[in-house]
């Protein structure tokens, strides 16, 4: 099949644009963007650009020519993001309204990845429609970038997600956290007052293709929710994977988020509803349990996924979005 998209990736060598380029499906023509080379394999160009300026940025859309943009770009350093506030209104909330501009002026399709972190203020559950209620700067930051690129590009989506699954640098991830201690025996700290709703890496292209081909058909973007159908604990979602991968569920250890430590405050309830595709079957976007999402990623570890991470960005861990 000829590739029909010609996607453009920004943040590649991060957590999810590293997954998103080494799983898309073949009808996507997918181009990179990071800070610095990357080891791409099999994609047609890779762009060592930054995004801190405008004129850069329109750079890089002139050069890759793109159909549509994923935005992966952020600084998701919770608490570095309360360290350096005003680095985090730089690529957050600055970059993603630039972005926003530059796609509309060429119309190219923008995604926007956001998080559930714009809420925990409240009480949930919460649809796309309801306020924001961020509780740290991350929170606050990435709805200011939800707001900035809806104010300027109409047609955009903005696509609010809490993944777990394999990273480039394998500490990206709360799965990869349960998973490196528990595997070697470790005792592994999950939080029983922090619910969310995870949904794994694996499902968000076919949602992502969805909405696109939705919002062509009606002009009109917007907020999506890319989570998963169960709410659970941290220290839940821990007991799972102990289970699930056969490690000992009594080194899952319950705490509260409140004796962490942590810089930032964290949102404890993340009740974020996902939203529905457009077909007659499907009441949510993804129907996929906990349970079966741990299987489809152990299945892709051992399909290599976790090599082929590792190797996409093996000179540059913990750089980038």
């Amino acid at each position: 099949m000829m590739p029909s998209e010609r996607a453009l990736i920004l943040g590649s060598n991060g957590f999810l644009g590293a997954n998103l380029v080494l799983t898309a499906p073949e009808e996507i023509l997918v181009s990179t963007q990071a800070r610095m080379p990357i080891g791409v394999t099999g994609h047609d160009q890779h762009f060592v650009a930054e995004l801190t300026t405008r004129d850069s940025l329109h750079h890089l859309l002139n050069q890759a020519a793109p159909t549509m943009v994923v935005n992966c770009a952020a600084l998701a350093d919770v608490d570095r993001c309360e360290r350096e506030p005003e680095l985090a209104d730089a690529l957050n909330r600055e970059l993603p309204e630039a972005l926003a501009i530059g796609c509309r002026q060429r119309d190219v399709q923008l995604i926007h990845i956001s998080t559930d972190a714009v809420f925990g203020g409240g009480h949930g559950p919460y649809g796309p429609d309801d306020p924001v209620s961020p509780v740290n700067e991350y929170g606050r930051s990435k709805a200011a970038g939800e707001a900035a690129v809806l104010n300027n590009n109409s047609q955009a989506i903005v696509v609010r997600t809490n993944i777990v699954g394999w990273s480039p640098t394998g500490t990206r991830s709360l799965l990869e956290y349960f998973y490196g201690r528990l595997s070697t025996g470790l005792p592994a700290i999950g939080f029983t007052d922090v619910f969310f709703r995870p949904v794994s890496v694996l499902e968000i292209w076919p949602g992502l293709l969805q909405w696109l081909s939705d919002v062509r058909c009606s002009r009109q973007g917007g907020i999506r929710h890319a989570t998963g159908p169960e709410l659970l604990s941290k220290y839940d979602f821990g007991l799972r994977v102990a289970i699930r991968y056969g490690f000992d569920p009594g080194l899952v250890t319950p705490a509260s988020v409140s004796d962490s430590g942590l810089d930032a405050v964290r949102s404890r309830l993340l009740d974020v509803v996902p939203s529905a595709l457009n077909r007659p079957s499907a009441e949510w976007w993804t129907s996929t349990t906990v349970e079966e999402s741990l299987d489809q990623l152990i299945a892709a570890a051992g399909g290599g996924l976790r090599e082929s991470l590792a190797a996409f960005v093996s000179a540059h861990e913990g750089v980038g979005a």
